[in-house]
This record gives C-alpha cells, structure tokens and sequence, in this order.
C-alpha cells in the first residue's frame, strides 16, 4: 500500500488538530466520560491537586521503607499499583509493621 501525497496531508491534518484538541483539553474531557459523570471535577480541579499530593506522601513512605527493608515485591507491587494510599497505608502501619515483631 502506498501513500499518495494527498493522504499524507489528509493524516497530518488530523494528527495537528488532534494535538491542538489535546492541549485545550478535549481529549481529557472525553476520557473522563468513559468514567461516568466527573464534570465535577473539572469546576474543583483542587481536589485532583489534593488527591495526588496525598498519594505521592503515601506512596513515597512506602516506597521508602519498602526498600530500606529490602523488600523487593512490596517495591514492585507499591510502584506499579495506584489506589490512592490505600495499599501505602496498609502496608506501613500493617504489613511492615508485622515484620519488625516477628
């Protein structure tokens, strides 16, 4: 199959105003729909601040205590799974803490 110069601009022209939707926020609002009504969000945008900041402090004393005990699954599985502090908080105060008395 060849591409014939008009299909070039044709794919170029999409692929620009792709880019354009995407930095004016287009993309992202459509992603939120696929979630269920988040239009919420989009007047609070303080509330997606304070929920990344508090799962990065989680997240990162987790993570740190986590490979200071060398833990190398619990690294692993804190790194690569987002629940917003849950799995952090369990760890810290359950699983590690269970480690260090027996």
């Amino acid at each position: 199959m060849s591409f014939k110069k008009d299909n070039f601009g044709k794919i170029k022209a999409l692929f620009v105003a792709g880019c354009k939707a995407q930095a004016g926020g287009v993309i992202m609002t459509h992603m939120f729909e696929g979630l269920g009504n988040l239009g919420w969000l989009n007047d609070r945008p303080w509330v997606l601040l304070l929920l990344v900041v508090w799962s990065l402090i989680w997240k990162g004393l987790a993570l740190w205590r986590a490979a200071r005990k060398s833990n190398r699954w619990w690294f692993i599985g804190l790194l690569v799974v987002n629940t917003l502090g849950i799995l952090e908080i369990l760890y810290l105060y359950y699983f590690s803490s269970s480690e260090e008395n027996g």
